[in-house]
């Protein structure tokens, strides 16, 4: 794999694990899905990589754009 440059934003939502203690693990995982969508179309011109590291943790990889 080519080594790549780029941005590496951390996104960590905290006290979300109360949310899931209070909501329930199903509303939980709607609000993940929601959030990745929404920041997946924030970044879609980009070309974005993004995972999710923990529970409550996301990576977004935004590679540079060299031209």
């Amino acid at each position: 794999m080519k080594d790549k440059e780029g941005f590496l934003i951390i996104l960590d939502l905290v006290k979300f694990k109360r949310f899931n203690e209070i909501y329930g693990r199903m509303y939980g995982d709607k609000i993940l899905k929601i959030l990745s969508v929404r920041i997946s179309n924030i970044f879609k011109d980009y070309n974005p990589v993004i995972s999710r590291l923990w529970s409550n943790t996301f990576a977004v990889f935004i590679p540079f754009i060299l031209s």
